[in-house]
């Protein structure tokens, strides 16, 4: 038997191996052919994805249509009208009444009878009886009242007489029930039109980088121009 010559004995090798016969499944034909597939099917892709700009815009139009909101206002009233005349929608919500200024013992107080109105909705009733509260003294602190008096107000659509309100919460403290009473300044201001009290306030949140901070700094820049 006459041995094989190296290239004989390589080519029945590659004969022997599975699919040598195949006809080409991975030939540079077909290879080329895929390639131009994925890349049509990657230009089809590119081209129905909106620009970046145009995402970050819906972005940003989406925030401010369900309303920029804080941790301490997750849970609105229901039934909470937006401001009318509000040159800048999307960035109010009526404050939400905390359970334990309106639920137990305070219920049967003057305070409780105005804070479950304004926890119902009932915002000209509660302006009327928190003011009742405020003028009797002595039951709340002063800057609790007239911070709901102000939000009660600015929920009943009343901006100038809830600016009034918060600036005198201001007056009094500057910590705490304060610091969201300027956030609420601000927007009552910006309903009145007086835009430089606004930008005054919401200037103090962004440089302080606490209470909706983030959505001041979004509203400072609408109302900059």
């Amino acid at each position: 038997m006459t041995p094989q010559s190296g290239k004989d004995w390589r080519d029945a090798v590659e004969a022997d191996k599975p699919g040598a016969n195949q006809s080409g499944s991975f030939s540079p034909k077909k290879l080329i052919i895929i390639g131009i597939v994925v890349l049509l099917v990657g230009l089809w892709w590119r081209s129905e994805q909106p620009p970046q700009g145009d995402r970050n815009n819906r972005v940003k139009i989406a925030t401010q249509q369900n309303g920029p909101r804080s941790r301490e206002t997750q849970q609105d009233n229901e039934g909470t009208p937006q401001m009318q005349a509000d040159p800048y929608p999307g960035y109010y919500r009526a404050y939400a009444m905390p359970p334990d200024l309106v639920e137990g013992e305070i219920a049967l107080t003057a305070w409780g009878a105005a804070a479950e109105k304004y926890h119902t909705g009932d915002y000209e009733g509660a302006v009327a009886a928190f003011q009742e509260v405020l003028e009797a003294g002595g039951e709340m602190p002063v800057e609790l009242v007239q911070f709901f008096l102000g939000q009660a107000h600015l929920a009943a659509g009343d901006a100038e007489p809830a600016a009034a309100a918060f600036q005198a919460v201001l007056e009094v403290t500057n910590d705490g029930l304060g610091i969201e009473a300027r956030w609420y300044l601000a927007l009552s201001c910006v309903r009145t039109g007086d835009v430089d009290t606004a930008k005054e306030q919401l200037r103090e949140l962004v440089s302080g980088n606490n209470y909706n901070s983030d959505v001041a700094k979004m509203l400072l820049q609408q109302i900059s121009g």
